[in-house]
């Protein structure tokens, strides 16, 4: 037994505040209801002082949204791959998505684990540069979660994918513009 505190919550914080649990939703989502502002600087003063951080998890559980998009990479170690994973997580940053990075390390069932992962932890999108054949790719798409293949082109197989242009990258890498376009489409 230990004698770390317990992390507060939200019913913690509506203790402090003296208001109800609803009110620190309220104040923590912004809505659906207005709090006056009085009350929330009661709510965000009692947040402060009891550390509270709301719970992501249940968030995104509510809203059927965490936020987090995967990239499963074939070898993390190659600068190559470095610079692609580092330019998608500035793009996904810069859109309020975190990036939750796997690495198969060229191995097809450690592939296969990384995506079982990333269906349980319910990503709002994965990408792969895969070293399977892409119809394995299918429990992904049967998930329900947007999948984009990236550089590995596979005739016959219907998923959206994504080449790199490796002449032009050689002469003028541009991971950035790469990044934006996969992440959210043509800027």
């Amino acid at each position: 037994m230990t004698d770390d505190p317990k992390p507060a919550t939200r019913k913690n914080v509506a203790e402090l505040s003296g208001v109800s649990g609803a009110v620190v939703s309220y104040v923590v989502n912004g809505g659906p209801r207005p709090v006056s502002a009085q009350t929330r600087e009661r709510v965000l003063a009692a947040m402060q002082e009891l550390n509270y951080r709301p719970n992501a998890a249940a968030r995104a559980l509510r809203l059927r949204r965490t936020n987090a998009i995967g990239l499963i990479l074939p070898d993390i170690s190659n600068p190559y791959f470095g610079e692609f994973a580092k330019a998608i997580e500035d793009a996904a940053f810069d859109r309020g998505f975190a990036l939750i990075l796997g690495n198969s390390s060229n191995d097809p069932d450690r592939e296969a684990a990384q995506l079982d992962s990333f269906i349980d932890r319910q990503v709002d999108g994965l990408l792969v540069i895969s070293v399977r054949r892409h119809a394995e790719l299918s429990i992904v798409r049967d998930a329900q979660i947007p999948l984009v293949v990236i550089d590995q082109p596979e005739k016959g197989v219907d998923l959206p994918t994504v080449v790199i242009d490796n002449y032009r990258g050689a002469r003028e890498p541009r991971w950035n513009t790469c990044a934006r376009t996969v992440i959210a489409g043509s800027d």
